[in-house]
């Protein structure tokens, strides 16, 4: 019996084991070019996310016919060293290497050999690979498979790519933001946030001053004189003031601009005195000749000026842009109701 006899069946079985080596190894390298192929076309936002799949197949037919011809194609001298190592003390190695030997004492050591490899079974060879390439292989497999998944959600605009994700967080650290504050002077508060952080070039969310009972709103500290108030196109820190003032009473922030003029103008307030040639005249009995409400000299009272500082708003006046602001709020649906009470309740003390 030759050597390609004996190691005939030896060989079957080291060469299937040579095969599930060269694939696992095939794989081992295949999934992680496709992990690596995902997270770029991820990372990149490339469409064509099938291209991985490609890519994979390629490297695992490449990967894995290189390992077994190159690595574990098993020749005669490994059959007869794999045999040797099942206790046969290198025979079967000894009868291949003078296999051309045709002398005596060779023929011997050759029927030595073929007798004691007759009773050594082929299913002895057992498969083996190293402990930490099975441990590695299926995180591989799993890192692979997670950057296909992830790759194909990105390409069908389901999440968002990496490119993506770095470009908003680039442009997030580049935005500067400016702290808008509002402050109050007087008996009021400011409805909505009093401290609001902006984005530069945005709007700060609206505010309204609203005053406590027996005060008035009387304007904004840049001169704004309406309650409400959108600050937009913001690209510096900004600090406001409500000022409000007593209902009734001088307001301390009218300016001597606000105050006639030796007496020439009226802006339509009532005097303070009787008008020339009615000394020694009593007081008026007739209420409407006196816009404060008052019968008598008309004294003139700085609540009834409060929204521009000199014009009499008061009376009649006063009642009509209360039921305006009544009429107005009743309609309006996007007002809730306990901003609905501050603006009545404003309204309702300056038309008393």
């Amino acid at each position: 019996m030759n050597t390609d006899e004996v190691l005939k069946k030896y060989r079957a079985r080291l060469t299937k084991q040579a095969i599930l080596k060269s694939v696992i190894l095939g794989l081992l390298i295949s999934f992680s070019a496709l992990a690596v192929s995902g997270f770029v076309i991820w990372m990149t936002g490339y469409k064509k996310f099938w291209i991985s799949f490609i890519v994979f197949g390629v490297v695992f037919i490449a990967a894995t016919v290189l390992f077994y011809f190159l690595k574990y194609k098993p020749d005669e001298y490994y059959v007869a060293r794999q045999i040797d190592a099942l206790g046969l003390e290198e025979r079967v190695v000894t009868m291949h290497e003078f296999k051309g030997k045709n002398d005596y004492i060779y023929e011997r050591q050759r029927q030595d050999a073929v007798s004691k490899v007759s009773s050594v079974s082929e299913k002895l060879l057992k498969f083996t690979m190293p402990l930490a390439l099975m441990i590695i292989l299926p995180l591989v497999i799993i890192l692979g498979t997670g950057t296909t998944v992830l790759s194909t959600l990105s390409a069908e605009g389901v999440i968002k790519s990496g490119e993506q994700i770095i470009n908003e967080a680039e442009d997030e650290r580049n935005k500067r933001y400016f702290e808008v504050v509002y402050l109050v002077d007087g008996n009021g508060i400011i409805i909505d946030e009093e401290i609001q952080l902006v984005e530069a070039g945005k709007s700060a969310n609206p505010v309204m001053a609203v005053a406590e009972d027996e005060w008035a709103f009387v304007m904004w500290s840049d001169g704004l004189d309406t309650p409400t108030r959108v600050d937009s196109n913001v690209f510096e820190n900004m600090t406001i003031t409500a000022y409000f003032a007593p209902a009734s009473g001088d307001s301390p922030f009218q300016g001597e601009g606000n105050k006639d003029k030796e007496g020439d103008q009226d802006n339509g307030r009532p005097s303070d005195q009787g008008q020339p040639g009615d000394e020694g005249d009593g007081p008026s009995d007739n209420a409407s000749d006196n816009p404060g409400g008052t019968a008598g000299g008309g004294k003139y009272d700085p609540a009834n000026q409060i929204i521009d500082g000199e014009t009499y708003y008061g009376g009649d006046i006063y009642q009509e842009y209360y039921n305006q602001a009544t009429d107005a709020l009743s309609q309006d649906g996007s007002t809730d109701k306990g901003e609905k009470d501050y603006i009545e309740d404003y309204f309702k003390i300056i038309a008393e």
